[in-house]
């Protein structure tokens, strides 16, 4: 028996501990890793449940939650915007697919080089993206002080003054206002809410108006040669309508957002028959 004992020296017990407590490490990584997923899975249930307030909550940063209201408004302008034109309720325009398409450049009558009905157009998406966007801003502020009051804090906030500007690639939107939130003697003031917002719609603009502009003057507009020249857009033509309704469809694509503005066009019309 004491021959035997010799087998299981100093070395040799420590190995053994050492197999034997591998298992035991597994089992507490396993339930650490368990325990992580189970505390993420009831922040995300009440995050979700409103229960607690997300990092861009108007309780726990207003100045984040107005910039996050900014790009969220901006963004939602665009993508009502574009499939109809650059505008957010076209008047004159050609239903296409479902979508009022307006009409950048027209002319009712035959063979008539087509009028620019927007000179101004960049001007102009600035402007509807203003006017979607304010009402929206003006939302999330009221949300602000909503929030702010209900839990016992004062609230004053000035008249809020509105910049929108396109720019490649971006719409820098700048909101001034004074707001003030009160919590006894603790005073937060906040005066500049500023976003600059990814987006492609003032390039695709600048395309829209080489395309009115050669329309007016040419009647027609070398898509595929511009295409080639500038291979970050892609642009397609599709004519619909008969005659007095003789429409060209412009689809201009951002092959790098993927985003289309679509503009209608009617330009030297020929009736039928020619």
């Amino acid at each position: 028996m004491l021959s035997n004992n010799k087998h299981y020296s100093r070395p040799g017990l420590e190995i053994l501990r050492k197999i034997s407590s591998r298992p035991k490490r597994s089992q507490v990584t396993i339930f650490i890793i368990v325990g992580i997923i189970i505390v993420a899975a009831v922040v995300l249930v009440l995050l979700f449940s409103g229960k607690i307030d997300s990092p861009f909550s108007s309780k726990l940063n207003p100045q984040q939650y107005i910039e996050k209201c900014i790009k969220d408004s901006a963004l939602e302008a665009v993508d009502i915007m574009l499939p109809q034109g650059g505008y957010l309720d076209p008047i004159l325009h050609k239903l296409y697919e479902d979508n009022k398409i307006a009409y950048l450049c027209y002319n009712m009558n035959f063979y008539l080089p087509c009028i620019n009905q927007e000179p101004m157009y960049i001007q102009h998406l600035e402007d509807e993206v203003k006017s979607y966007v304010e009402p929206e801003i003006e939302k999330c502020f009221n949300k602000v002080k909503s929030d702010a009051e209900s839990s016992g804090k004062s609230f004053n906030m000035g008249v809020m003054e509105l910049g929108i500007e396109l720019g490649p690639g971006q719409i820098e939107v700048d909101v001034k206002r004074d707001v003030q939130i009160g919590s006894g003697e603790s005073l937060e003031s906040y005066k500049n809410f500023g976003e600059i917002v990814v987006s492609p719609i003032y390039d695709l603009g600048i395309v829209a108006q080489e395309i009115v502009s050669q329309e007016a003057r040419f009647c027609n507009f070398e898509y595929l040669g511009y295409s080639l020249t500038y291979p970050k857009f892609s642009i397609e033509k599709d004519q619909v309508g008969t005659e007095d309704t003789l429409t060209d469809i412009y689809k201009i694509k951002d092959k790098i957002s993927g985003k289309v503005l679509t503009i209608a066009i009617r330009s030297c019309a020929l009736p039928g028959g020619l």
